[in-house]
């Protein structure tokens, strides 16, 4: 065997073996760093598991209350992203679909949505009261907007401390009149009981001098 021909096969040799070590390097790259892919979040995918686990409870118990909180919470770890999927949902003809929306976005709305998604929820929420039927999520959405600011909510809010129905899916369970007394008592830091006359003729008189004060999370009155 000449040289030359010696030499042609190491060279091959050689060739071959950083062809392999370059397939070798990119292939366990690969594996231990997958490429990023972009995860679009839609409607159906943010929803339809939850609405599934949703469907299969036929008799809603207190029990199952506490789950379909729990059920939410993997909606609510999305961030932003889930804003505007959950707010389409505001309007589903299925009643538990709206309340998770509605409690999802309360949620995040207190924990983890940006200023931005903030002013959304709140324009989303005074949209949908007038045609909510259900009158525990017309309650629920109402409290939130109070809890962010918007005092427009407080005069029905009164008017449904005579209501005799439950909040829904609150876990364990609370009366809508204990839910509105509450929270008038808390953000107002009035206290008149059940007594709607009184709550009215109070709102009457210092609704125009009543402000958000943003760093106590509260009402005061000027």
């Amino acid at each position: 065997m000449t040289k030359i021909v010696k030499s042609a096969i190491m060279l091959f040799i050689f060739i071959a073996v950083i062809l392999l070590v370059v397939i070798f390097y990119f292939y366990f790259k690969q594996k231990l760093n997958p490429p990023i892919t972009e995860v679009k979040v839609d409607t159906n995918t943010l929803i339809s598991n939850t609405v599934n686990d949703f469907e299969k409870i036929t008799n809603l118990k207190p029990g199952d209350d506490e789950q379909m909180a729990i059920q939410a919470s993997g909606v609510i770890d999305r961030g932003d992203e889930s804003i505007d999927p959950l707010i389409e949902q505001i309007s589903n003809p299925d009643f538990k679909v709206r309340w998770l929306s509605i409690y999802s976005l309360a949620l995040m709305s207190h924990k983890n949505a940006s200023p931005e998604s903030i002013q959304k929820i709140i324009i989303a929420f005074q949209k949908a009261i007038p045609n909510e039927t259900n009158i525990s999520l017309k309650i629920q959405m109402e409290t939130l907007l109070i809890s962010l600011g918007q005092k427009e909510q407080f005069p029905m809010v009164i008017n449904c401390l005579n209501e005799k129905g439950f909040v829904l899916f609150s876990y364990p369970q609370k009366k809508i009149k204990d839910f509105c007394f509450e929270t008038l008592k808390y953000y107002l830091d009035k206290d008149f009981q059940y007594n709607i006359s009184e709550w009215q003729n109070w709102w009457q008189k210092n609704q125009n001098n009543i402000f958000w004060n943003q760093a106590g999370q509260k009402f005061i009155v000027r």
